[in-house]
């Protein structure tokens, strides 16, 4: 390498580093995979020789012209030393491994998200199966709330000014909180105070909050409902509602949460949610 220009040394040794480095990044099991991954796709390989030999000519072509406008560029230096073949070479070898090495990141990425994607449905699932069990929590706090009169109003109402109030109830011998303080603080929407240490925290990438009616002018001491919305569809693929009546809906979520509880949710797309 000492008689190379010196900007071609440095595309070889920056090339060099760059790829020591993703090896280094790279995970051990994911680099060993590969060795059993390529004998497996390689016996299933199929060659295009028209579009090798195009590729072939396309290069040598490619080399032709680009050995005469590098000889005439150094050239025009005067330097009285030819331009020579290897560097040429050396050159053009780089420009392919950066374009292979490109499609080779191209190619890790989508193997890596496939693998990925599986993973991916199942924490969604797992993490709308938690916030279903936190709205059950909810509903059996409602009625714990409304059958023991909580607020001593000396009216069996429901509890309809957020989802994070239902913690500072406790009921029960010994008293017990009447929904986790983590669902507490999932309250997107949240009025009650909980204290300066308890911040807005998504439970399991879902937040909760509750909904009036799509008939309600005001909040019925007599009624109530309530929904788990995904933060992210990558963290749960479906919106939750449930009200009084104890049935739980499901919908796809798009990312726009409900803004009342319908009228008939099997009507605007909600489906039961079946055990």
């Amino acid at each position: 390498m000492k008689d190379d220009p010196p900007v071609l040394q440095g595309c070889i040794v920056a090339v060099s580093i760059v790829a020591l480095g993703v090896l280094c990044l790279m995970d051990f099991s994911m680099a060993y995979g590969w060795i059993t991954f390529i004998p497996n796709r390689i016996s299933r390989m199929t060659v295009n020789w028209s579009g090798v030999w195009m590729m072939v000519l396309c290069l040598l072509l490619t080399a032709g012209f680009a050995h005469s406008f590098w000889s005439w560029l150094w050239r025009g230096t005067g330097r009285a030393e030819p331009w020579r073949k290897k560097w040429t070479a050396t050159g053009i070898t780089v420009v392919v491994l950066m374009f292979v090495s490109g499609m080779a990141v191209t190619g890790v990425d989508q193997q890596v998200r496939q693998l990925l994607e599986p993973q991916k449905r199942t924490l969604g699932i797992r993490n709308a199966n938690r916030a279903l069990h936190a709205l059950e929590m909810i509903m059996m706090a409602q009625g714990t709330f409304q059958r023991n009169d909580l607020d001593d109003n000396k009216i069996n109402d429901y509890w309809r000014k957020d989802i994070a109030g239902l913690h500072r109830f406790k009921a029960g011998s010994p008293p017990y909180d009447l929904i986790d303080l983590d669902i507490a603080a999932a309250d997107d929407r949240r009025k009650t105070d909980l204290g300066p240490d308890v911040k807005f925290s998504p439970h399991f990438g879902y937040v909760f909050h509750t909904l009036m009616h799509e008939d309600e002018k005001e909040p019925s001491p007599n009624w109530w409902a309530a929904c788990a919305i995904p933060v992210d569809p990558s963290l749960g693929p479906v919106m939750l509602i449930v009200a009084r009546d104890g049935v739980f809906y499901q919908k796809p979520y798009s990312g726009q949460a409900p803004a009342r509880y319908p009228r008939t949710p099997a009507a605007d797309g909600w489906t039961e949610v079946s055990d």
